[in-house]
């Protein structure tokens, strides 16, 4: 088992940590606890410098520092004559193998997000270019309401213009009209007086010898060639004359005509 040991530890507390951990066989300064050290044929050369806990009866918990070069591997061959050396290089081929297909994948990944990037940025190209369209038109209506508020603000001042003067000219005629709706009553009995009178007068006139000869005179003259027989106007002889027939004529248009 392997301990991670607190980070950017040195190897003082390392030790420390190590000797007060029952369980901890020993670290490295690269920062990792042991709780078991592998034999010595199974170390791999690294970094750091491996400490293995030692115990005797002076100092049953200290530590020695004990770090060992990795001894050359020896020829293993075995019936197929391969040498253990041979798992090293299958070992490295896989590694290598593993390794481009972690490329390849990386890089197909690499093209995904590529294009999905370009997508997205062509997406967004699309909305702001319709974003700047839309502006334009709202800036565009926004100059043309502003110029109708303009109009319509020159409207009202004028409108109010007129209506003062309309209420400064009624102000001025208003006694009159008060005078009017006061003796309204009284206006109308006098007209009712006049016109009373005026038709007593026109009786009267219509009454006298002359103006009987001056309407008989001109009823003649509009009867013209029928005044003749036009002296009983509900004669047929009237009638027929004045619709230009004969008597016959004029009966047998209008059967049942009183002297027919």
């Amino acid at each position: 088992m392997i301990r991670p040991s607190p980070s950017g530890a040195a190897a003082e507390e390392l030790e420390e940590a190590c000797s007060a951990d029952p369980g901890c066989a020993g670290f490295n300064t690269m920062g990792w606890m042991k709780s078991a050290i592998d034999p010595e044929d199974k170390w791999y050369a690294a970094e750091g410098d491996l400490y293995v806990k030692v115990f005797d009866e002076e100092n049953p918990v200290g530590l020695i520092q004990k770090k060992e070069e990795p001894a050359p591997p020896e020829a293993d061959f075995s019936d197929t004559g391969v040498s253990a050396g041979g798992d090293a290089v299958s070992m490295l081929g896989f590694i290598l193998e593993e390794t481009k297909k972690e490329e390849k994948s990386a890089h197909t990944d690499e093209e995904e997000a590529q294009k999905t990037f370009e997508d997205t940025m062509n997406d967004l190209k699309t909305q702001e270019a319709a974003c700047l369209e839309t502006i334009a038109d709202l800036t565009e209506n926004l100059a043309s309401t502003e110029k109708t508020l303009e109009e319509t603000e020159i409207d009202l001042a004028k409108t109010s213009k007129e209506k003062r003067a309309i209420e400064a000219y009624l102000l001025k005629i208003k006694p009159g009209c008060d005078f009017i709706t006061e003796n309204i009553d009284t206006r109308k009995d006098n007209r009712a007086a006049e016109t009373s009178a005026l038709n007593t007068a026109s009786d009267k006139l219509k009454s006298t010898p002359a103006y009987k000869s001056a309407a008989a005179a001109v009823e003649k003259e509009m009867l013209g060639k029928c005044a003749d027989a036009c002296a009983d106007k509900s004669s047929v002889e009237c009638k027929a004359c004045l619709a230009g027939t004969s008597v016959t004529g004029y009966c047998a248009a209008h059967k049942g005509e009183a002297g027919c």
